[in-house]
């Protein structure tokens, strides 16, 4: 019932009609936006995921552009998206890691990825979590010629998590030996 309607209705007492006004104020979202989302499905099923026998092996087998793609655009719930996303970084590792708007225009004819999926939803999440860079004509501007490029910020951020999380579990480890 909208809370116009609870204002309005009689049958409500008066401490709940302030208590539904109060809440119409504080709108409680609903879990993690999916665009501020990385997805990380459970570590001993990735093998399957990726199909690699050992994929956490140091020495084994890489991992492609479009593995580590999975987990930003997986399969299962933007599999449009992820597909796109993987030609357009084959098309970038190929030029040498940079584009600027008049090849990624050249690449939405000659791929037939849809224009809209490119620029609104994938360009703008390999920028948000650091893979690709996009450096402006004009930087003031939002609009206009721009040039994309390769990042290192997605390796620095994730480097430094799980670098963080090893020395935690070390530190943890260490405490354990000295109580023992």
């Amino acid at each position: 019932m909208p809370n116009s309607e609870i204002a309005e209705n009689s049958v409500f007492s008066d401490a709940q009609k302030k208590y539904y006004a109060s809440r119409k104020e504080k709108t409680v979202p609903k879990g993690i936006p999916s665009k501020e989302t990385f997805w990380l499905p459970d570590h001993s099923k990735i093998h399957e995921i990726l199909g690699k026998t050992n994929p956490f092996d140091e020495f084994g087998a890489e991992w492609s552009a479009a593995d580590l793609l999975l987990f930003l655009f997986p399969k299962k719930y933007r599999a449009t998206q992820y597909e796109y996303a993987v030609k357009l970084m084959d098309f970038m590792v190929a030029r040498g890691g940079e584009l600027n708007y008049m090849e990624l225009g050249d690449f939405v004819e000659k791929t037939g990825v849809s224009k809209a999926t490119l620029y609104n939803k994938i360009v703008p999440r390999l920028i948000d979590v650091g893979m690709v860079e996009r450096h402006r004509k004009y930087p003031d501007n939002r609009k206009g010629p721009f040039k994309l490029e390769l990042s290192q910020s997605f390796h620095n951020y994730l480097f430094k998590m799980a670098k963080e999380w090893r020395r935690i579990v070390a530190t943890a480890r260490s405490k354990k030996q000295q109580l023992d």
